[in-house]
């Protein structure tokens, strides 16, 4: 449990160049439902992995990769411009709520709407393009939510806890933990 849950926004500066220090801890035996299973067993792995296509991976993918990304605070939202595939991702930080029928936009990266809870920015993330999220072949469904928790620690290391609830593919949520420094 994050000790900034509930508490009044006190916003920290997270600009910058952050490199990936580890690609975090992993669960990995995932508890996969019948039709996440289909889809996980009909993958190929050398045909199917969408970056072997040069096609982006999702945010999932895109925030765990090994390539450095930028923060940019532009008031409103927070742009995050990965190396990685040179992909853009945008979090609303204006209060606005998801649109209309999110589920249903297949984005590469999703729609991210963020607010902060103490010093932690928490960012969810929803209208994910089906796909899989990592090249093993684990698959995100369109009514997929992930939420991710980006703190500094007394270091300055940036840390995100990423939570993956998708019951259309997994029995319970996939947690996810990784850690970056600033350059």
């Amino acid at each position: 449990e994050h000790p900034d849950v509930g508490a009044g926004p006190v916003p920290l500066d997270l600009t910058g160049i952050w490199r990936s220090i580890s690609r975090g801890t992993h669960k990995d035996a995932f508890d996969l439902t019948p039709a996440g299973q289909e889809i996980h067993d009909a993958y190929d792995r050398t045909l199917d992995d969408p970056h072997l296509r040069c096609v982006a991976g999702g945010a999932i993918r895109m925030e765990d990769g090994p390539f450095n990304y930028e923060i940019i605070d532009q008031g409103n939202h927070i742009l995050i411009l990965y190396q990685y595939f040179n992909e853009t991702r945008r979090i609303w930080m204006d209060g606005r709520d998801f649109p209309e029928g999110i589920e249903d936009a297949w984005l590469s990266m999703g729609y991210s709407i963020g607010h902060w809870e103490g010093s932690t920015l928490v960012i969810e993330t929803r209208g994910m393009k089906p796909t899989v999220w990592d090249a093993a072949g684990m698959p995100v469904s369109a009514s997929a939510v992930l939420i991710e928790r980006k703190y500094l620690d007394g270091e300055g290391m940036l840390h995100t806890d990423y939570v993956l609830n998708d019951s259309a593919h997994f029995e319970r949520p996939i947690y996810r933990h990784a850690y970056r420094a600033r350059l």
